[in-house]
Formats: C-alpha cells, structure tokens, sequence
C-alpha cells in the first residue's frame, strides 16, 4: 500500500500515462490485425468463448456478499472462539464488494464517455468507430468490462498476497486476452480495461484503508 496520497497519485498518472500510449499505439497499428487472427469460429474461439466467461462480475461479487451477510449474521448470533479471524475475513470480503462496485461505476463511465464500436459489429472488424455518449451495448467495447473486472480482483488480492503479485497479474492478463479471442474487445480495450481495473481498486484500497474500519 502506497505511504501516502502523493505517491498514490503519481503512480496512478504514470500507470495511466504507460498503459495510455500503448493503447494508442494499439488503435492504430495492432487492434484490427490482431482481431483478424480470430475471425474464425473455430475451437480456439470456442474455447475462449467459455473461459472469458471467469471475467463476469457476478462470479465475485455474489460470492463476496455472500460470505460477508453469512458471517455477519453468525457472529451476531455465537460466540465463535476464533470471533477475531472471521471478523478479518468479514471485512475481506467487504473490501472487495467496495473495490468491485467502484471499479464497475468507473469502467461504466468510461464507457459511456468513449463510445466505441465493439469489433465483431464491424465486417472488418474497423477500430476507428467512435460514438460517445451512447448507451448501447455496442457502444461500449472501451475499456472492457471483464477485463475491469479481472484485474479489480488482481489487484485485490496482489494487495492480500504481495509475494505473488506477479503470478495473479499475469493470469488474469491471460483471461482477460480472451476478449480479443472472441471479438468482444479490441486489444486497446483490454489494456484500458486493466487501467480501470487496477487503478480504482488501488485508490479504492488506499481509501479503506485510511479508514476507522480494521485491515484485511
């Protein structure tokens, strides 16, 4: 966790400014060759079809909610000898519900904001499509939201587990690929998905943790 606001700060712009240039330099030269590697509704595209489905909100929210309610009403009601530690694990999963409803608020937003047309709507799959300001599911191919998703939990539990950062990093850099396998999202969109991501839990975890509420 950062010492500070300022630091905070300055890491967030320089994450932003390196995943920002290379998001550029992906509309232009990367985005739409890439996604034509993909054009085929073969096995790998089935594949990936079932496995980017890890990306979905639900998948962690739900769970979160329900281990957070579930221990809630057990220690109100008993006495556990080990009150202390599910207490911790309580407050766990409340973190991550926070960190996941602002990050989704954020990666919305965005959306709405960017307005760019998701690629398999396009014939040639055209990466220059923009129409801010819309609310239409095709519309909102940036920043992708599973991938949002993915690195809100990443970044979640690289905080928990800072030894193995790098390992959840790179898994969920692989699940999230799997947009651009299915023609969901450009590759643009999933590294801006991972900003999003990753940038609001950050503050989102910094924020908590300046709070009266006890540390995971």
């Amino acid at each position: 966790m950062y010492a500070n606001k300022s630091a905070l700060i300055k890491y967030n712009l320089r994450f932003l400014a390196v995943v920002g240039f290379l998001s550029i330099l992906s509309i232009l030269f990367i985005d739409q060759n890439l996604t034509l590697l993909f054009k085929n509704d073969d096995w790998v595209w089935l594949l990936a079809r079932e496995i980017t489905h890890v990306g979905l909100f639900t998948n962690y929210f739900i769970p979160a909610f329900i281990v957070w309610f579930g221990l809630q009403i057990f220690l109100k009601w008993s006495q556990p000898k080990n009150r202390d530690r599910l207490k911790q694990i309580t407050t766990k999963a409340l973190w991550l519900m926070y960190s996941l409803l602002f990050s989704g608020l954020c990666v919305h937003i965005f959306k709405f904001l960017v307005g760019r047309q998701r690629p398999k709507i396009s014939p040639d799959f055209d990466p220059h499509v923009f129409q801010p300001f819309t609310t239409h599911w095709d519309f909102h191919s940036m920043p992708s939201g599973h991938s949002q998703v993915l690195f809100t939990v990443a970044t979640y539990f690289a905080y928990l587990f800072p030894r193995f950062k790098y390992g959840i990093y790179s898994v969920a850099f692989i699940l999230a690929f799997t947009r651009v396998m299915t023609r969901d999202h450009f590759y643009s969109d999933v590294l801006m998905g991972l900003a999003v991501g990753h940038l609001s839990t950050a503050v989102m975890l910094y924020w908590l943790s300046r709070r009266k509420m006890p540390a995971p």
